[in-house]
């Protein structure tokens, strides 16, 4: 509420109706009470009494005021970032599938547990108002192939040569991989760090220099050059 508000609650709550002079015997104890509130001096104060908040935990409540009104806002509809529509976690690489979970959130930040060598599922559990994710992991085998869900395209060199909408490495090491939604499609964009020239398998091999620039040799011979 505003200070002309509370003043005018107060007001009405006389019976006469009518404002409270300045000769009222309560009057000037309720102005100073209103006043205070509504100090900016004060208000700064108060704050400053405040601990600063250097992670969001399971169960931490947000204090929302819309339109006038106080509302009590659990975290995971504020967002597990301590404030906007987005999810930061580090998810499980142990099993056989890896859960994106978006929880209903516009976008994702996903780091992989630990290094892993065997082929994963990828999963996006909630992502009905999902727009964008970034996954990040290490792999220390070629042979850890990625089967993503069959509303996602890529324009990667080896995208489905195994099987459709699978992902496949051509060297071990750092990948992040970057999703857009595009109606119901997740658009995938995958990058491979390194620090410098790196030499890869697979069928053929390649070589992936620092600026992203990627040479893959189709039979040792023939020379292909892509930007991913």
């Amino acid at each position: 509420m505003t200070k002309a508000q509370i003043e005018a609650v107060v007001n009405a709550l006389l019976p006469s109706g009518l404002p409270i002079t300045a000769a009222g015997q309560h009057r000037p104890s309720m102005q100073k009470l209103i006043d205070e509130l509504f100090d900016a001096a004060s208000r700064g104060r108060v704050l400053a009494l405040l601990g600063n908040v250097v992670s969001v935990n399971a169960g931490d409540k947000f204090l929302l005021f819309r339109s006038g009104e106080a509302y009590l806002a659990d975290r995971d509809l504020v967002g597990t970032g301590g404030g906007g529509s987005f999810v930061k976690e580090t998810v499980s690489t142990a099993g056989a599938t890896i859960a994106l979970n978006l929880q209903s959130k516009e976008r994702g930040y996903y780091s992989g547990s630990a290094q892993f060598a065997s082929p994963k599922t990828i999963t996006f559990p909630n992502d009905d108002n999902a727009t964008q994710f970034d996954f990040s992991f290490d792999i220390t085998s070629v042979a850890a192939v990625l089967t993503f869900p069959a509303n996602t395209k890529s324009g990667y060199p080896t995208w489905g040569e195994i099987a459709p909408n699978t992902w496949n490495p051509q060297d071990i090491g750092t990948y992040k991989v970057h999703g857009t939604k595009y109606g119901a499609i997740w658009l995938l964009d995958f990058d491979y760090y390194s620090d410098g020239i790196t030499g890869g398998g697979g069928d053929g091999g390649f070589l992936q220099y620092d600026d992203n620039t990627t040479v893959f040799y189709d039979d040792n011979t023939t020379e292909v050059e892509y930007e991913l």
